[in-house]
């Protein structure tokens, strides 16, 4: 899947596409902040990715319904953040943590 990023963003940048390697995080935060690249088509982005390279990678612990969970989480973010210039800076950007942290609902590995 292509996610091709739309208005000011493409302009100011050229016609960016999530493709090959991802673009730089603040242009990603940025696009998601504003609107340019909805959470929800990004999330469907990011699940293709993952989908494709974990088998080979295997950076993240199984996880029954992560990407459902995930868009759940990122339609309450939206909910909360409805206004784009209310968001906070890293407004629905991803962060995966190590198993060696303590995080409630996981597993902790170490």
């Amino acid at each position: 899947m292509t996610l091709r990023l739309k208005g000011a963003l493409a302009a100011a940048t050229g016609d960016l596409t999530m493709t090959g390697s991802m673009h730089k995080l603040a242009q990603l935060a940025e696009a998601l902040r504003s609107g340019t690249v909805a959470l929800q088509d990004y999330l469907d982005w990011l699940e293709s990715r993952i989908r494709t390279h974990e088998p080979r990678v295997k950076a993240f612990l199984p996880e029954e319904g992560r990407f459902e969970r995930l868009r759940t989480e990122g339609r309450t973010l939206t909910g909360r953040y409805p206004d784009p210039a209310t968001r906070p800076a890293l407004f629905g950007v991803p962060v995966a943590v190590k198993d060696i942290f303590n995080v409630d609902g996981f597993e902790t590995r170490a």
